[in-house]
């Protein structure tokens, strides 16, 4: 039945062995899943955001890592589960506490820190006052609302009758800036860009992929123009995801994109080494 339902309805599919399998890794990896927490094998690494011009440093996605039996569970294996049961609540919360935590202890050793992106999941804007409950532990905490960013993806509107958009709203008043994550992936309108409040917007990396590309870079950097002249029309920040080469860099600094994250400058860190490699800029900025 879920197999059917997943294939988009109006199907049939016939029991399996094979579907007996994953079933069972779904079940163990969501048993696990739930422990994971208390376990303490949750870890978040940060990937740096830098100025496409002078390579400064202008803030940095934290990205959920699960580490369990001394290997690193990829997020597309549980990120799904711990949407489809529900668990993202409570990891989102385990997210958003340790981000802050983080935030406070690089402040004490430099004063101040760039903004620190998290990603939020649809699920938890099915929670009341969603922006009220992160502001609270911003306040808390002694940190202003600008030492974090939320970002979200187009599907935030397929719940919108949560109220989504009003505690998106909520988070920009208060000086929590929204990015729009995977741009140009998903259920991209240019209404949305109208109805979402949001202050940046990430041009996903399989834009970025074909810039340089002999057969495909004229249509992509087509693309990623457009898109980089439409943000800035519209006030808007854009950060290109999944830069790896110069050649593509110099191909962005040519479109005049404003912040790039990617393997190029760094892949995800651990905390203590993200402090570790970006402490000297960390201080300059206090």
């Amino acid at each position: 039945m879920y197999e059917a339902k997943a294939a988009g309805g109006n199907s049939i599919r016939a029991h399996t062995a094979l579907m007996n399998q994953r079933l069972l890794a779904r079940v163990t990896l969501e048993t696990q899943l739930r422990m994971a927490i208390e376990q303490n094998e949750m870890e978040l690494h940060f990937q740096p955001q830098v100025d496409a011009v002078s390579r400064r440093l202008t803030g940095a996605e934290a990205l959920l890592r699960w580490r369990h039996a001394g290997q690193y569970i990829p997020p597309d294996r549980f990120i799904p589960v711990a949407e489809d049961t529900g668990l993202i609540i409570s990891i989102g919360d385990w997210v958003i506490d340790r981000a802050i935590a983080h935030i406070l202890e690089w402040r004490r050793l430099t004063g101040d820190t760039p903004p620190i992106a998290i990603n939020l999941s649809p699920r938890q804007f099915w929670r009341p006052a969603l922006s009220r409950l992160v502001l609270d532990k911003l306040r808390a905490a002694g940190l202003p609302p600008g030492a974090l960013e939320v970002e979200v993806t187009e599907s935030v509107l397929l719940h919108a009758e949560t109220g989504s958009l009003d505690e998106l709203q909520n988070f920009r008043e208060s000086g929590v800036r929204i990015a729009l994550d995977d741009f140009g992936t998903g259920y991209s309108s240019l209404s949305y860009l109208r109805r979402l409040p949001i202050s940046i917007l990430k041009i996903d990396r399989s834009f970025i992929i074909d810039l340089t590309s002999p057969e495909e870079s004229q249509r992509s950097q087509a693309l990623v123009r457009a898109i980089i002249v439409m943000a800035h029309n519209l006030s808007l920040t854009v950060i290109a995801e999944g830069v790896e080469t110069t050649e593509q860099l110099d191909c962005l600094r040519a479109l005049d994109c404003d912040v790039i994250q990617g393997y190029l400058i760094s892949r995800p860190l651990p905390a203590s080494e993200f402090a570790a490699r970006f402490l000297a800029q960390l201080e300059s900025r206090g």
